[in-house]
């Protein structure tokens, strides 16, 4: 639980070679709990071997999925692979 009684959320980014994921986990209660999750496709060749080969169309991707999750802070806990 978070500062004062508030419920705290972690965002999950997941930058993969062919998918964005987003999960959002509220840790208000006694158990975390799952409450959105987001997946935006992303061009075959916008990642290619682990590297970044247009930043504007991953950026894009990660904006739509954050956008699509309902996420409107700025902390994330990001995985890239």
């Amino acid at each position: 639980m978070g500062l004062f009684g508030r419920s705290k959320t972690t965002v999950g980014l997941d930058i993969g070679s062919g998918l964005i994921k987003v999960a959002v986990v509220d840790h208000g209660r006694k158990q975390p709990e799952l409450v959105k999750v987001a997946v935006t496709p992303l061009l075959a060749d916008a990642i290619v071997e682990g590297e970044v080969m247009d930043p504007g169309i991953v950026s894009d991707a990660v904006r739509g999925a954050l956008s699509a999750a309902g996420v409107k802070g700025k902390g994330v806990i990001t995985a890239v692979g």
